[in-house]
């Protein structure tokens, strides 16, 4: 990508998986039980797809994703209720920070080490930053032996 205006107003949109999948219309099977599609367009906190939380950003995704883990299927529209989110980007990286940590309870912060964030128009990793959690970049062949760590805990 070359260094313009067109870099500089690139807004990631954005797939998040849990072990290394992702719900989606045209693949979701079985393998997908723990993944979770959240797409933030032009505008933030817009989701975009049928299956994926609307509300507050990183936070919702978060959130869908511990309820996911949970077999939980919940989907919500209460902005109110969520963080917003502050997306930063330009030509390296896309950083999304949850505002208000009091809202973000200590198992989203936890379960976050699930994820791996990718945009679906660039296939940049995206940093996550959030209180008390490192920035995460994952493979997907440990997010899965994670998230199978996970299960047979449970």
């Amino acid at each position: 990508m070359s260094v313009g205006s067109s870099a500089r107003e690139h807004i990631h949109a954005i797939t998040v998986y849990t072990a290394g999948v992702c719900i989606d219309e045209t693949t979701y099977t079985a393998s997908c039980a723990l993944g979770v599609f959240y797409s933030v367009g032009s505008r933030l906190n817009v989701a975009r797809r049928t299956k994926c939380y609307a509300g507050g950003g990183l936070y919702a995704a978060l959130e869908a994703i511990r309820s996911v883990l949970e077999g939980i299927y919940l989907y919500t529209h209460n902005p109110r209720e969520h963080t917003p989110v502050i997306i930063k980007t330009n030509r390296e990286d896309a950083v999304f920070c949850i505002m208000n940590p009091r809202l973000a309870p200590a198992e989203c912060r936890v379960l976050a080490k699930f994820v791996r964030i990718m945009c679906v128009q660039c296939s940049h990793p995206v940093s996550i930053e959030a209180y008390g959690m490192e920035n995460i970049e994952m493979g997907a062949s440990e997010a899965v032996r994670l998230a199978s760590d996970f299960a047979q805990r449970r």
